[in-house]
């Protein structure tokens, strides 16, 4: 377990730019007029959200074939709003490079690495991350292997490693991928007790905090 990261790998949406969950319930309902599916209350979809639900926005008719059409149209045709960065962002990047933390993004979305630069290029938060990896598996749930990767990619152990991330998944995959450290932020809405739910089962190997948000990243890491 370490507070002193060779590594610090963070995640993007809901992490250090902001989740826009407003966009997404509009986007959402949108889609289900195309599948011919009821609009959704989006006071219930934030309820889903904050519960770490969000296949359940489909609700009744949540069957597989479903979930996949809706995710498949989601992460493949919609563009987001500009980024929005997270207030302490910038600092806490900086922070971690200040004291010897190589810096890397791993975030879900099915993207390029050219599309993830281009929409964070107006940020300028990927310019001194050392690795940019997106998703290109069959559950995006499961980062383990892609955090594994960039461990591998840049050569540091797992153990010395932390992630920082707002979901759930973000702090099981890095659990179950050995990483020291990981981080949950509270700016994806996710309930903390969630959160600490998802490290439970790893709590020897993994050391576990809770902050509100980035711009606290600073009073854990590297204490003097």
């Amino acid at each position: 377990m370490t507070l002193s990261p060779k590594l610090t790998v963070f995640d993007m949406d809901g992490t250090f730019i902001h989740a826009e969950h407003e966009f997404f319930f509009g986007v959402a309902n949108r889609i289900f007029s195309e599948m011919s599916l009821p609009a959704r209350d989006p006071e219930i979809m934030k309820q889903f959200i904050s519960e770490s639900r969000f296949f359940d926005i489909l609700e009744k008719d949540k069957t597989q074939e479903v979930l996949s059409r809706f995710w498949d149209i989601y992460n493949h045709t919609v563009e987001p709003p500009q980024a929005r960065v997270i207030l302490g962002a910038h600092e806490a990047i900086e922070h971690c490079l200040q004291n010897g933390s190589i810096v890397a993004l791993a975030t879900a979305r099915p993207w390029p690495e050219s599309q993830v630069r281009a929409h964070l290029e107006e940020t300028a938060l990927l310019n001194k991350m050392s690795v940019i990896s997106t998703w290109h598996g069959t559950d995006w749930t499961d980062k383990k292997s892609q955090l594994l990767q960039v461990c591998k990619q840049l050569d540091i152990d797992p153990a010395l490693s932390a992630k920082v991330g707002d979901l759930p998944s973000d702090i099981s995959s890095a659990c179950a991928a050995g990483f020291g450290l990981a981080v949950s932020v509270l700016t994806g809405s996710i309930k903390p007790a969630i959160l600490e739910n998802a490290s439970k089962p790893y709590s020897l190997n993994t050391k576990h905090i809770i902050i509100k948000d980035i711009s606290e990243l600073g009073e854990h890491l590297f204490p003097t």
